[in-house]
C-alpha cells in the first residue's frame, strides 16, 4: 500500500512538473512571439523574417545586428526571441520557398522554372548542395543569382555555420566548386 501511494506521488510530482515546464515553455514561446510581432516589425515585415531560416547562431548574430541598429530589447527579451526565431524560422522548420526563379537566373529558361520543378545540372558537389543547402531553403534561392568563387566559399561557409552543420572541409570546396562552376559570376 505505501509503495502504491509513493508511486502515486511521485507519478503525479512527474506529471505537475511536466505540466509546469510544458506551461512555462509555452508562455515563453508566446512572448517571443510577441516580441517578434512587435519590436522585429519596426522595421521591415516579418516576411523578411519568415522566408529566412537559422540556426540558433545565425538568429543570435541577426538578433544582435538589430539591437546594434537600434531595436529595442533588453538582454532576457533578446534571449526568449532568439530561441522563438531559431525554434519557428530554424533549419528543422522545413525548407523557404522561392517560387518563380526570377528573370536572368541561370537556369531560368522561359519563366517557368520554379523552386518546384528545378533540375541542378550534373556534376561533383550536387548532392552537397542538394543535401545541405536544401535543409534550410529551396534550390531556387542557390541558383537564382551568379557569385564568384569568393562569395560562394563566403556564402557556403556562412549559411553551414549559422545552421550549426559541420561538413568536412573538402565537401565545402566541392560546394563551392560545384556553384562556382554552374553558377559562377562569368557564365
Amino acid at each position: 500500500m505505501n509503495k502504491l501511494i509513493i508511486s502515486i506521488g511521485l507519478y503525479l510530482l512527474v506529471a505537475g512538473g511536466t505540466t509546469a515546464y510544458g506551461q512555462d515553455n509555452n508562455d515563453r514561446n508566446k512572448r517571443g512571439r510577441e516580441l517578434y510581432e512587435t519590436v522585429c516589425t519596426q522595421c521591415h515585415t516579418t516576411n523578411a523574417i519568415e522566408v529566412t531560416r537559422d540556426g540558433r547562431h545565425g538568429w543570435e548574430d541577426t538578433v544582435h545586428k538589430m539591437v546594434s541598429a537600434g531595436a529595442q530589447i533588453d538582454a532576457a527579451e533578446m534571449e526568449i526571441v532568439i530561441d522563438y526565431l531559431a525554434s519557428r524560422f530554424g533549419p528543422g522548420a522545413g525548407p523557404m520557398e522561392t517560387g518563380v526563379l526570377p528573370p536572368g537566373s541561370p537556369l531560368q529558361i522561359d519563366g517557368t522554372v520554379t523552386s518546384n520543378n528545378l533540375v541542378l545540372p550534373d556534376g561533383e558537389g550536387k548532392a552537397l548542395v542538394q543535401g545541405l543547402c536544401r535543409s534550410c531553403h529551396d534550390l531556387g534561392r542557390v541558383v537564382s543569382t551568379r557569385n564568384s568563387a569568393a562569395d560562394w566559399q563566403r556564402y557556403a561557409t556562412n549559411m553551414l555555420s549559422q545552421n550549426d552543420l559541420t561538413p568536412a572541409p573538402e565537401q565545402v570546396q566541392a560546394i563551392v566548386a560545384y556553384l562556382t562552376r554552374y553558377f559562377g559570376a562569368n557564365p
